[in-house]
């Protein structure tokens, strides 16, 4: 069997530096953007709304999960999940295709 492929992660303080780099705004400008930003997709989700993403990355869309038994894997015990909304991010056409030439 192969093992997965590790991918990396971004640091918010990266994500920034970036931003700002690209942009020519200041830290605490793009910083404040990208907070406010994210507490309004948060909003949004809780009142489950879709919320497209900027830069035609895709759009994130709430789910509502049911309640369901799960089990500890652990001690074989049952576990009650509530009822929760999940989010799923949808790729839009032109990420996937962005990312398949990235992969061949």
């Amino acid at each position: 069997m192969s093992a997965a492929k590790e991918f990396g992660t971004v640091g918010f303080a990266e994500l920034i530096d970036n931003v700002v780099d690209q942009s020519g705004y200041d830290n605490n400008t793009v910083r404040e953007v990208l907070e406010t930003f994210g507490e309004n997709v948060a909003g949004y989700l809780e009142e489950q709304m879709a919320v497209p993403l900027p830069a035609k990355l895709g759009r994130l869309k709430p789910r509502l999960r049911k309640a369901r038994v799960g089990r500890n894997p652990r001690t074989g015990d049952d576990v009650d999940i509530p009822a929760h909304i999940a989010v799923k991010f949808q790729p839009s056409k032109s990420l996937r295709e962005r990312l398949k030439k990235e992969k061949s």
